[in-house]
């Protein structure tokens, strides 16, 4: 037995050299905040394909075979360990289509129940003078928004003046306001180690701890 136990902890050893190495090599940013903004969150993105405890949604629930982008970044929060009311509000209309007037309509959605953080990760390189005019209008609400995995010049909601814009060190020119990560690969470690790749979560990351 004692053998047995001595070669699971070389094993975990080794596992946890690896994962370390690995990290420092890409730069992983580890997750282990557990001060989380006392509020409720929003979040404008597709469809999910469930129903989740303390998820108000506004949409069709889609029942697809395979996760959606949306159920990636709610099992995100609750990964974290926040448990506060999420807020989410599906942007796609009856033709599929996610467009600036969907996201308008999310927007006042989320307004109407007093949200006053919401993520939106929605990245496009079109300007929207409807979408800016909101947000400037609505200074009480803040928006998180993540910038494209890949190096773009043009990206928004994320360029957008009120906007809080999160990244990571691809060659960007960010706003004074933006908070940018060395990598956008991030570990949670508490009850268990999960991973996640992808600036959505860096948005929602900074939304819950900012």
């Amino acid at each position: 037995m004692k053998k047995l136990s001595r070669r699971y902890i070389c094993v975990g050893c080794i596992v946890i050299l690896i994962i370390l190495f690995y990290a420092a090599m890409q730069k992983v940013v580890f997750v282990t905040n557990r001060e989380f903004y006392n509020g409720a969150m929003g979040i404008i993105d597709t469809s999910l394909t469930e129903q989740y405890d303390n998820v108000i949604f506004s949409g069709k629930v889609t029942n697809d075979n395979s996760r959606s982008h949306g159920d990636s970044l709610v099992s995100f929060l609750r990964d974290n360990g926040y448990n506060d009311v999420i807020y989410y509000y599906s942007a796609i209309n009856e033709e599929n289509k996610i467009t600036s007037q969907t996201i308008l309509n999310g927007l006042e959605w989320m307004k109407e129940r007093g949200v006053k953080r919401i993520n939106l990760s929605l990245s496009t390189c079109v300007y929207n003078q409807d979408i800016a005019s909101w947000i400037k209008n609505n200074q009480d609400i803040q928006i998180y928004a993540s910038y494209s995995n890949l190096k773009n010049s043009i990206d928004y909601p994320a360029m957008y003046e009120d906007v809080v814009g999160c990244g990571f060190l691809n060659g960007i020119l960010y706003k004074e306001k933006d908070v940018v990560y060395e990598s956008n690969k991030l570990i949670i470690c508490n009850d268990k180690i999960r991973y996640y790749n992808g600036t959505s979560y860096l948005s929602l990351y900074t939304m819950i701890t900012q």
